[in-house]
């Protein structure tokens, strides 16, 4: 066999809608050494008639309740045998040759533990609606900013999986991040690689957009972990109340977004008071007077901001409407 075996993980529990693209689009790569799992969390929809469909290119699939989405993809990772390993949420799709370019970087880069690219936004019929830049990785922001590393775009060395260990269960929004901290933390190298190598959709059951205030427990529980380290960086550590700070101001728009008003101004003055002089008080002061008035002043602030700077017109058009 040449190159690496790469095994991809699938978790699924009732995305028979969207399961068959996701399959397809893992079987129908260029790369021919991919061991594929799915674990579905007991599906009723339909999905396991699927899976059936194509079972015989499968390496091991099972259907069983789970207790979420880390612990459906931890089942999966212990059942690998690949030297490369991800996992591709059943909502999503790979982009041709996405496998076949990951492992040639890694291949052409040893020292790299990790690489990810850039993916398009799809909507629930597949049609794009963005596209999301991932970023090369940079500790602060990971740490501050909702993060850019698109997760479906990660190709990931088993040395590097087997040195940090498995997905914290105990995360069920940004388990992702957690990992790749982990893995930074213990001198790993995460490297991007531009280039769009899959597809996520959101749609309205995505857990993106159904559990959006979750990701903000997870983020604090994270950070309360990174926190707590011995022997961090002063540079790292330094991060510490712009960190918290964001995450309740992301919390706050989010809960803004979600028509709780009184539960997002709070958050919003939390975020405020952690971290006060700088521009992003502003904009947090924006949104406390949205969600006392119901204006949508941040709103248009931040897209004015990307339009000036070329980002994301249609954001522009939609609220121009």
């Amino acid at each position: 066999m040449s190159g690496p075996l790469v095994t991809v993980v699938t978790p699924s529990l009732n995305q028979a809608e969207f399961l068959e693209q996701t399959i397809l689009s893992v079987l129908g790569q260029d790369y021919p050494h991919i061991e594929y799992i799915i674990v579905d969390g007991g599906s009723t929809d339909g999905s396991v008639e699927i899976i059936k469909r194509y079972a015989d290119r499968i390496a091991w699939w099972v259907t069983e309740p789970d207790a979420g989405q880390s612990d459906a993809i931890n089942k999966g990772l212990s059942r690998s045998h690949g030297d490369v390993v991800t996992w591709l949420c059943s909502d999503d799709a790979y982009t041709p040759g996405a496998v076949s370019e990951s492992v040639g970087y890694l291949e052409s880069h040893p020292d790299a533990d990790m690489v990810y690219g850039d993916v398009e936004m799809i909507d629930a019929a597949g049609k794009p609606i963005t596209v999301i830049t991932g970023l090369p990785f940079d500790m602060k922001r990971v740490l501050t900013e909702p993060h850019r590393i698109p997760q479906p775009t990660m190709f990931l060395r088993r040395s590097a999986m087997e040195r940090v260990g498995l997905l914290r269960a105990d995360l069920h929004y940004m388990m992702d991040l957690e990992w790749w901290l982990r893995m930074v933390v213990s001198g790993g190298r995460l490297d991007y690689l531009p280039g769009i190598r899959a597809r996520i959709r959101l749609h309205g059951g995505a857990k993106t957009v159904a559990a959006r205030p979750g990701f903000y427990d997870d983020w604090r529980m994270i950070l309360d972990w990174f926190f707590s380290l011995p022997d961090l960086p002063d540079e790292w550590r330094s991060w510490r109340r712009e960190a918290y700070s964001n995450v309740a101001i992301y919390h706050g728009r989010a809960l803004l977004d979600a028509g709780r008003r009184r539960e997002a101004i709070r958050e919003l003055w939390r975020g405020i008071r952690l971290y006060p002089m700088r521009p992003r008080t502003l904009l947090a002061l924006l949104m406390i007077l949205d969600g006392a008035t119901g204006l949508r002043t941040w709103h248009w602030a931040t897209a004015l901001k990307r339009r000036l700077q070329g980002e994301e017109p249609d954001l522009w058009r939609q609220l121009s409407a």
